[in-house]
């Protein structure tokens, strides 16, 4: 699925496989109308050979990203790719029914533009700890109204499916993993600047899980001993000084705009505001000894930076690879390459290659999921 259109001779030498094999795969696949013909590639001696790809009206995975400040929605092909993409901002959102409102929004929409093809649903989270097995949220500091919820059995009664469920940060590298084949060669260290600090780390292609399955609370070090409280019980932690929520209601304050919305915000700072400019390089100081600290630790070949912060823009990226590099050991400094991602809905297509990946290593399931249509002989 990651080269798009391939002959079956070209299959075949990419998997390994007799052109016998390929050809009955082949068949299957048309079978579940999961594949289709792409035209032709013309050589200069011999017939031309036919191209398949994947089917963008065969099956279609749906996945989820929930976050406290917002719920993104993709529809995708089995690959992962984006047909439709739902995004929803909650800014003030602390109650459960509201949050869960929103979500069913977005479920609806892509339920409707699947015109029922769906193979399969993955659901990024958030918070400390969650049960992949039954889908109950726990340790969720920044939405305490969350903690103790069965995700999984909302959406089997208000969807009738049963999404398999991850960390945001795993399915972040998840999908960065896929689409930037240059990140599984090597180390990378992916985080997260948004509502909360996370962080993932790759090395050579594979992603390196905690004991249960989770990303890393970079949010949750401690930056300033007794300093300010957090919600998750302490004081002092990274996201008291750095999240986006913090940020927007330290600008909201600044500005007497208690409805400034984070992109307004991001809008006066990347114009030169010189009050904006100081608010961010408040949060400068305290992020960049963490990343720098973390570098250092694991000299990573790559840093991939994303989420809500990415908004900031070009002179936030500057400013905060130059705060970093000033920081660093020279070992970990020369080789590193930072990397930033603006934003989008890649723990939502993260997590619809991860429904991806346990829908193609469960026979079974796949059987169920892209049951056999017609005979089509390829």
């Amino acid at each position: 699925m990651r080269h798009g259109c391939l002959s079956r001779i070209e299959l075949a030498q990419v998997l390994g496989c007799d052109n016998t094999t390929v050809t009955r795969a082949v068949r299957d696949l048309m079978s579940r109308n999961l594949i289709t013909t792409a035209g032709k590639t013309e050589l200069q001696h011999g017939r031309p050979r036919e191209l398949l790809a994947l089917n963008s009206n065969g099956a279609c995975l749906i996945g989820i990203s929930l976050e406290p400040d917002r719920i993104c929605g993709a529809l995708t092909d089995l690959n992962g790719r984006p047909k439709i993409q739902e995004r929803l901002h909650l800014e003030e959102c602390r109650h459960l029914q509201e949050y869960l409102n929103a979500l069913d929004k977005v479920m609806q929409r892509l339920l409707q533009e699947s015109s029922g093809r769906i193979a399969g649903v993955g659901v990024s989270t958030f918070g400390t700890s969650l049960t992949p097995e039954n889908g109950i949220l726990n340790d969720i500091a920044n939405f305490p109204e969350l903690k103790g919820f069965n995700l999984r059995s909302y959406f089997m009664e208000k969807f009738n499916l049963s999404p398999v469920f991850a960390d945001m940060m795993i399915c972040r590298m998840h999908y960065e993993l896929n689409r930037y084949p240059e990140c599984r060669k090597g180390s990378t260290l992916l985080v997260h600047l948004g509502s909360g600090i996370g962080m993932s780390i790759a090395n050579e292609g594979a992603i390196v899980l905690s004991r249960n399955q989770h990303g890393g609370e970079l949010g949750h070090n401690i930056c300033e001993p007794d300093g300010l409280p957090c919600p998750c019980g302490r004081h002092g932690c990274l996201e008291t000084r750095c999240s986006a929520q913090v940020l927007l209601r330290q600008a909201r304050i600044a500005f007497a705009s208690p409805n400034m919305t984070f992109r307004e915000f991001a809008e006066k700072y990347t114009s030169g505001n010189a009050c904006a400019v100081q608010l961010v390089n408040d949060v400068l100081k305290f992020l960049a000894i963490a990343l720098a600290n973390q570098i250092n630790n694991l000299s990573p070949d790559t840093l991939v930076l994303v989420g809500r912060l990415m908004e900031l823009g070009e002179r936030f990226y500057v400013a905060l690879e130059e705060s970093v590099r000033t920081l660093l050991f020279d070992y970990t400094s020369q080789p590193l390459t930072f990397a930033f991602r603006s934003s989008g809905e890649w723990g939502a297509e993260g997590a619809a290659l991860l429904a991806s990946n346990r829908l193609l290593a469960n026979p079974d399931a796949f059987d169920r999921a892209c049951p056999k249509q017609v005979k089509n002989m390829a």
